[in-house]
């Protein structure tokens, strides 16, 4: 048995940008890093409270003038050395402060109520203004503003002291188009799989399954690699390129008992048919049961070991079983007039775990791409299909998130 694993190594260290800086009381600094931007940086303030607060780079100094500190580091690697950027807050006498600092992933034409305190003055007389003038947008006396209809982007409102115009605050407000708006998945550093061999397994009695559900899973597994598709996660791959093969199938009749661990019963499986297990393994356990663990999933995914060997597993149980046949989508878009409708969705869930699983290989250890409240690719376009090709044939399957496209992608 031979396998290749693809390691990216990325020098440590890096800085923050602006390295040093100086604001008004309770003014705002977005920081960037020299590090790659694909990864995902934890951000902090030395000096804790007292000196701010920061979120995804975006710092909002404190009221009482003084030097801060900044710091950040990728998130996979605590043991590389943290950048740092100094923050110098001005003790002027009088400053603006706004409500709303920062606004991110709305649609287009929202806006939002703006209010700003004048502080160390009894005049609170701001005057309302937009960096961007009228590609940024609207804004009344009020403070009341909304963005551009017409195209997304980071626009900035700015409230100026009637009574001294020197000082004034800033606010960012950002908008996005697109079936992702919002989305941006993040390397935190787990491992990623470029290069995998595909098994589907079949567990249960043959006639429980639909039956062309072999022959519909095996075709979609062949015409994979090399396919437009599958290129999506190349993005993610951190340099190398997506690629998988299909390493056969293997049958088991005996009936799934009400419960039991899915990692065992595969490794089971594979022992019983002589198959050695691979490091850069998926493997897909299609059940004629239903659900055994995972919650309210349709399906999932996650790393485990076989005789001591990492492997990556797939739990695919049947869908007009789960849940209540909640998960037997009825969508039929005519892609291919010979699948069934059960192995349609049971081809739709394998593409979504497959993928998942090639780019956050080991989510019960490290992740790797994620997003905040979406968790990886497949879950950011569930329920968005598409006829895509693979191979000689066209398949339904949802669409993924591609972060070069900003949006769900099926290509």
């Amino acid at each position: 048995m031979t396998a290749t694993a693809t390691v990216i190594v990325r020098s440590p260290g890096g800085t923050l940008i602006p390295s040093s800086t100086t604001v008004a009381p309770g003014g705002t600094v977005q920081f960037s890093s020299s590090r790659p931007p694909d990864e995902t940086l934890s951000w902090d303030v030395v000096e804790s409270g007292a000196g701010g607060t920061i979120d995804d780079g975006f710092f909002q100094a404190p009221t009482t003038a003084g030097t801060y500190h900044v710091r950040a580091y990728p998130s996979f690697d605590r043991s590389i050395t943290r950048m740092t950027a100094e923050v110098t807050v001005r003790p002027d006498p009088v400053y603006v402060t706004v409500n709303m600092p920062h606004t991110t992933s709305v649609r287009p034409g929202w806006g939002a109520a703006y209010r700003a305190t004048v502080h160390g003055s009894s005049d609170q007389r701001v005057t309302w203004s937009i960096v961007e003038g009228a590609a940024g947008g609207t804004i009344d006396a009020d403070g009341l503003y909304s963005s551009p209809r017409d195209h997304a982007g980071a626009f900035h409102v700015v409230a100026t002291s009637v009574a001294v115009p020197l000082a004034s605050a800033t606010a960012t407000y950002e908008t996005c188009i697109g079936d992702g708006c919002g989305h941006h998945f993040r390397d935190a550093g787990g491992a990623v799989l470029p290069a995998s061999v595909l098994y589907a397994l079949f567990w249960g009695d043959p006639v429980a399954f639909p039956a062309d559900l072999k022959a519909g899973i095996e075709s979609m597994l062949r015409g994979l690699d090399g396919s437009a598709y599958l290129a999506i996660a190349d993005q993610y791959m951190r340099g190398a390129k997506t690629t998988t093969r299909f390493g056969g199938s293997l049958e088991d009749h005996s009936t799934p008992p009400d419960s039991y661990d899915v990692g065992p019963e595969i490794c089971r499986i594979l022992d019983a048919n002589g198959v050695a297990p691979r490091t850069d393994g998926q493997y897909f356990l299609y059940a004629s049961a239903g659900m055994t663990s995972g919650g309210s999933a349709c399906a999932w995914h996650m790393n485990t070991t076989c005789q001591g060997i990492p492997i990556q597993v797939s739990f695919m149980p049947n869908p007009e079983i789960t849940d209540a046949g909640a998960c037997n989508a009825p969508d039929d878009l005519h892609c291919s007039s010979s699948a069934s409708k059960t192995t349609r969705t049971w081809q739709n869930y394998t593409a979504h775990e497959l993928m998942e699983t090639i780019t956050d290989a080991h989510p019960g250890e490290q992740r790797a791409w994620t997003a905040p409240w979406i968790d990886e690719i497949g879950d950011a376009c569930a329920g968005r299909l598409s006829c895509v090709p693979l191979g000689a044939d066209t398949y339904q399957l949802q669409s993924e998130y591609s972060n070069a496209a900003g949006s769900c992608a099926t290509h």
